[in-house]
């Protein structure tokens, strides 16, 4: 029996059990782990006697081991059975341990929100219908300024909370980003935070609202691109991913290409996402 609880900033808990043959079935795997880890004077690793071995390490570590192995094979089961779309490490409690018993569990982990998108290509039919003509220097900029604008109005109607996980790992990401600055502007960034009188956590804080809208942004493009079926055709990404790759090696840095596609393939079908809108935005007006 499953027990599902909704908790605040797209968390939930799971609430269960395990039957006692799955648990215990994990004995013989337990015991081996140790065996093949534990120093004992007079056995060889993998070789101790497994009385000898409980008596050392207790029988408590042997049950300990066994949940983890339960849960480790059981988890993944249990949310793709109740849908559940979880993100991150979730937070593991045993409220039952006990030989010839089920195992009691309760987790707790963030979750990816399930967000109703607005209307935006309302929205971005709107903005575009107001854009101003502007000189040839400063078209990237006017367009950079109208996505932005589109994002943030698709933004504004949409109330859910964000989850903490993401939230709390664009802030490391800001933290990470404020740190190349400050490192490439010659500063140390013990000597910034002293100058500013802040800690990196005060610093962090501060930035709550500005992660919680950059998760909010990353989310709204994520099932744009999805509602329209953006995709990149996989030549083309390597293509890029060679050039960029290129580039770097003359500065003299060398990239790993996995991030790279990773990195691009965000950039590309925003991109795409974007042109989309913006055509179908001119071909109406048209």
């Amino acid at each position: 029996m499953i027990e599902i609880r909704l908790l605040p900033n797209s968390e939930v808990e799971i609430i269960g059990e395990i039957s006692a043959e799955i648990f215990m079935s994990g004995w013989s795997n337990a015991i081996k782990e140790f065996s093949e880890k534990v120093e004992m004077d007079g056995f060889r690793k993998g070789k101790i006697p497994e009385d000898i071995l409980i008596k050392n390490i207790g029988r408590g570590a042997v049950l300990e081991k066994m949940a983890v192995i339960a849960l480790e094979k059981e988890y993944p089961k249990i949310i793709s059975e109740h849908k559940i779309r979880a993100i991150g490490r979730p937070e593991i409690t045993l409220t039952k341990l006990a030989e010839h018993n089920p195992l009691g569990f309760k987790v707790t982990t963030s979750v990816l929100p399930e967000i109703t998108l607005p209307d935006y290509k309302g929205i971005a039919k709107k903005i575009m219908a107001k854009k101003e003509e502007v000189s040839e220097e400063n078209k990237a900029q006017e367009k950079e300024r109208i996505r932005m604008e589109i994002l943030e109005k698709a933004a504004e109607e949409i109330k859910q909370d964000m989850p903490k996980f993401l939230v709390e790992a664009e802030k490391d990401k800001m933290a990470e980003e404020m740190k190349r600055n400050i490192a490439q502007m010659g500063l140390k960034w013990n000597d910034y935070l002293k100058h500013i009188k802040k800690t990196e956590e005060e610093l962090k804080k501060d930035w709550e609202k500005d992660a919680v809208k950059r998760v909010k942004y990353s989310l709204i493009l994520d099932q744009m691109a999805e509602q329209e079926k953006i995709e990149i055709p996989a030549e083309e990404l390597e293509k890029e991913a060679a050039a960029m790759i290129e580039y770097h090696k003359n500065l003299g840095q060398d990239l790993d290409k996995e991030r790279v596609k990773h990195y691009l393939s965000g950039i590309m079908r925003n991109e795409k996402l974007f042109q989309m809108l913006e055509n179908q935005t001119t071909s109406d007006v048209v």
